[in-house]
Order: structure tokens, then C-alpha cells, then sequence
């Protein structure tokens, strides 16, 4: 499975916290770091749930065992001469970053303080630099013409989000050598392809990065001679589709099993459909490009927050010290009278109370 891939690089090897400038006790942003939340923001504004879900895929592919291949280009802050490939560093970074709707929110509102800029730039890197193929989150309307035009069962469980890939190139460019047959004679079809969630990311990005991985095995596999396999029954796909570990903090599920719904062209020297099972094996992988990704995650957190709350919750983020203070001073402030005369007064108040309150709830709720 092949797609575009942006030939964009990050910018130069000074750190990024090199960016943020001091002046006047007041924290600003240096214009090349500027430049880049706009583009977060931009792309976060208009899809919030593709960025996640694209996210996610690179949290996944970093996390395998097979982040080295899965990865290309590996994110060029965590690549030196010496040490190679930083992986350890890149999973420091990805643990530190908070929801992609907090982050949106803190640019928005030009919270500067509550950036890291090492995540901003890890963020950059795969959202913006990476940003072929995007996702596009689907309407349920939609999915279902889809699922209706390829005969399949309303009684499978439907996808939590489905997304569509953009900015793919035209499929017949993956037929390198000169065919004899026109696109007539072997029309473009749809299949489902099922695989792990760490193989996905690199399907997106990388020419001729597919491999089929069986799906519950690690050293397995790895045979570039596999052809890959597709086939015209989802409930089949989800059975090669074991759930993975995603991204902790993804509003798409922290583990989630993901099914290609997948376009390929239906030729004969490297296409072969078997009858039994609707098991179709491509020999060619770039000959095959994924139209659509269909989500199945199995925990949410909740994204139903009103802006109210969400704004409240940034508040109290950016208050915590007063908030603390305050608290601790009242505790004093607490201690002190408990201890003092007009204290032990109040307490008693308080006790005689208590103890009418707890008496007249046992008498109505005690039968004799």
C-alpha cells in the first residue's frame, strides 16, 4: 500500500525550547514556533478527530517493536549520529502530551505558558510535515451507503469512527511496467484489509511499506514475499484486526482495532481471488491504496463536555498554585478557631445537631 508522503523536514537541530524568548517578564514565541501552532491550529480546527485518530496511529507504530521500519522518517529531533534512533526520548515526548482539544484550547486562547515545546514539535512533525494523507472523519450517512453498496451485514458491529483518506494519489500510477490491459479490463474494486494497529501508520505513509503481520504473533511475518491478503467480508478483516494499544489520551479509544476498507486494482499477474472464504491475495501491495479506515474502540473518554466546563478545567489549570494557597489558608484559619474559645462552642452546636439529625433518621427508617 502506497501514499503521498510530504518531502517536508523539521527545522534546524537547535532545541526547541530555543524558540521561546523572554522580554519584559512576558513569555513570547519566536516566529518560527509561532508558525507552527498556526498550522497545529489550522489543522486541529478543522478536524479534531482525524488529527487524534492519525496520532494515535503514529503512537502505535512507536510503541512496536517494530517502531524502526514502521517509522519513516523517524522524527528527525530523535535521530543523532551517535546514538541512532532515540526511541526512549520519543516515548518521554509522547507521554507528555496532553489531549489534542487541550492543546487547541491553550492556543486559542494564547496560554504560551502552558506549551511544551518539545510536544508542539513532535506534533508538527506528524501532523503537519506528515500531513499527506490526511484522515476526514465520516458522517454515519455515508458509511452505511458504502457498507450497502458492498452487500454486507447490518447485524456486524458498526466502526466507532470511520475516516477517509485524502490527498491519495490516482491508483493505476503503482503499475510500474507497461500492462497490455486497460482500465476497463480490470476495473478498481473495494476489499477490507484487517491487520495490527502498529502496521497502519506506515501504511499511510510509506511506498511499498505494507506487510501482511499475522495477528497475534510478534517475530512473524516479517516475509516481503507475503502476498497481501484482502477480503470481501468485514467480519473476516475484524478477525485479523486484533485490538491494540493505542494513544492513552485519544478521544478514538485507547485500544482500538482497525479495519482498511481498501481500493485495488484487479489485475490479473498479481491478483487472485479464491472462492471459498471471499479471500482475494494481491502479489503487487502498490497496486492496493486504503480508501477508508474503519475504527473500533473499546474505552472513551468523555468529549461531550460543555466549553463552559472545558473553560472551567483550564482555569483551575492555570490557577492551581493560588487555588493551593488559598486552600492551605483556610485550613489554618480552621484549626485555629476549632482550638480557640468561641470554637469549642461551635463544635458542640454542631454535635447536638448531629446526633437530632441521626436520631430522626433512625426513627423513620427503623420498623418495630
Amino acid at each position: 500500500m502506497t501514499s503521498q508522503t510530504s518531502s517536508e523536514c523539521d527545522g534546524p537541530s537547535s532545541g526547541p525550547y530555543e524558540a521561546y524568548v523572554t522580554r519584559n517578564s512576558d513569555l513570547q514565541v519566536a516566529q518560527d514556533m509561532l508558525d507552527k501552532i498556526n498550522a497545529l491550529r489550522f489543522l486541529l480546527e478543522t478536524d479534531l478527530i482525524a488529527c487524534d485518530a492519525k496520532w494515535t496511529l503514529f503512537v502505535a507504530a512507536a510503541q512496536s517493536y517494530r517502531y524502526d521500519t514502521q517509522l519513516k522518517p523517524f522524527p528527525p529531533r530523535f535521530v543523532s549520529t551517535d546514538a541512532g534512533l532515540d526511541i526512549d526520548a520519543l516515548i518521554s515526548v509522547i507521554n507528555d502530551t496532553p489531549k489534542l482539544r487541550v492543546i487547541l484550547q491553550n492556543i486559542v486562547e494564547e496560554n504560551y505558558e502552558e506549551f511544551d515545546a518539545d510536544v508542539l514539535d513532535l506534533l508538527h512533525h506528524v501532523l503537519v510535515v506528515q500531513r499527506e494523507p490526511m484522515l476526514h472523519l465520516l458522517d454515519d450517512n455515508d458509511f452505511d451507503v458504502i457498507m450497502s453498496s458492498m452487500g454486507q451485514s447490518e447485524e456486524l458491529p458498526r466502526p466507532t469512527h470511520v475516516f477517509r483518506i485524502c490527498n491519495m494519489p490516482v491508483l493505476h500510477e503503482a503499475i510500474q511496467e507497461e500492462s497490455a490491459f486497460t482500465v476497463e479490463d480490470h476495473p478498481p474494486k473495494l476489499a477490507f484489509h484487517g491487520n495490527r494497529l502498529d502496521s497502519f501508520f506506515a501504511m499511510l505513509t510509506q511506498a511499498g511499506a505494507c506487510k501482511q503481520q499475522p495477528p497475534n504473533t510478534e517475530n512473524a511475518g516479517d516475509n516481503v514475499d507475503e502476498p497481501l491478503i484482502l477480503t470481501t467480508d468485514l467480519s473476516m478483516a475484524m478477525q485479523r484486526s486484533p485490538n491494540g494499544a493505542g494513544w492513552g489520551a485519544s478521544s478514538c479509544g485507547s485500544m482500538i482495532s482497525c479495519v482498511a476498507l481498501c481500493e485495488f486494482d484487479h489485475h490479473p499477474d498479481y491478483v487472485v481471488t479464491h472462492s471459498v472464504g471471499s479471500v482475494i491475495e494481491v502479489r503487487k501491495p502498490e497496486l492496493v491504496r486504503v480508501r477508508y479506515l474503519l475504527f473500533y474502540g473499546s474505552r472513551f473518554p468523555n468529549d461531550d463536555d460543555e466549553p463552559e466546563d472545558r473553560h472551567t478545567q483550564s482555569w483551575l489549570g492555570r490557577n492551581k498554585y493560588s487555588l493551593s494557597l488559598a486552600c492551605y489558608m483556610l485550613l489554618l484559619a480552621s484549626i485555629g478557631m476549632a482550638n480557640s474559645g468561641s470554637g469549642q462552642y461551635w463544635k458542640q452546636i454542631i454535635s447536638k445537631k448531629a446526633i437530632l439529625f441521626f436520631d430522626f433518621c433512625r426513627r423513620i427508617f427503623t420498623t418495630d
